[in-house]
């Protein structure tokens, strides 16, 4: 079994296996508090890049990679998802996700929308 260790101020959240685009096995790592995330040598586990980020919540919850798209999809622990571009880290698109819901009469409820400002 092979351990990465993070400094104390860090709480280590969501991780993810990739692999970068020269094809090199990675292991990516956002930290629940601190957004600062890193990316591992999935081999060696020595940090090879480390980055800060931003979220809905400026929180880093969890986080997975979509091979065919190339890109990871991250969780703040909002209704929010971000897709962040597997070689830049640049947010490409957020999506709001939400679980309907019914009322008493078995009637599938969905959220009120939200009004403009």
């Amino acid at each position: 079994v092979k351990r990465a260790s993070l400094e104390k101020r860090f709480f280590g959240e969501g991780i993810a296996f990739y692999h970068n685009d020269e094809n090199q096995p990675r292991i990516i790592q956002i930290t629940w508090r601190e957004q600062t995330g890193f990316i591992y040598d999935a081999d060696t586990f020595e940090v090879v890049h480390e980055f800060e980020y931003d979220t809905s919540t400026s929180e880093g919850w969890g986080i997975t990679y979509h091979p065919e798209w190339k890109e990871f999809v991250v969780s703040d622990g909002s209704s929010n998802l971000m897709f962040w571009d597997r070689d830049t880290l640049v947010e490409k698109r957020r999506v709001e996700v939400w679980l309907p819901f019914a009322d008493e009469e078995g009637r599938v409820m969905t959220p009120p929308k939200k009004a403009k400002t």
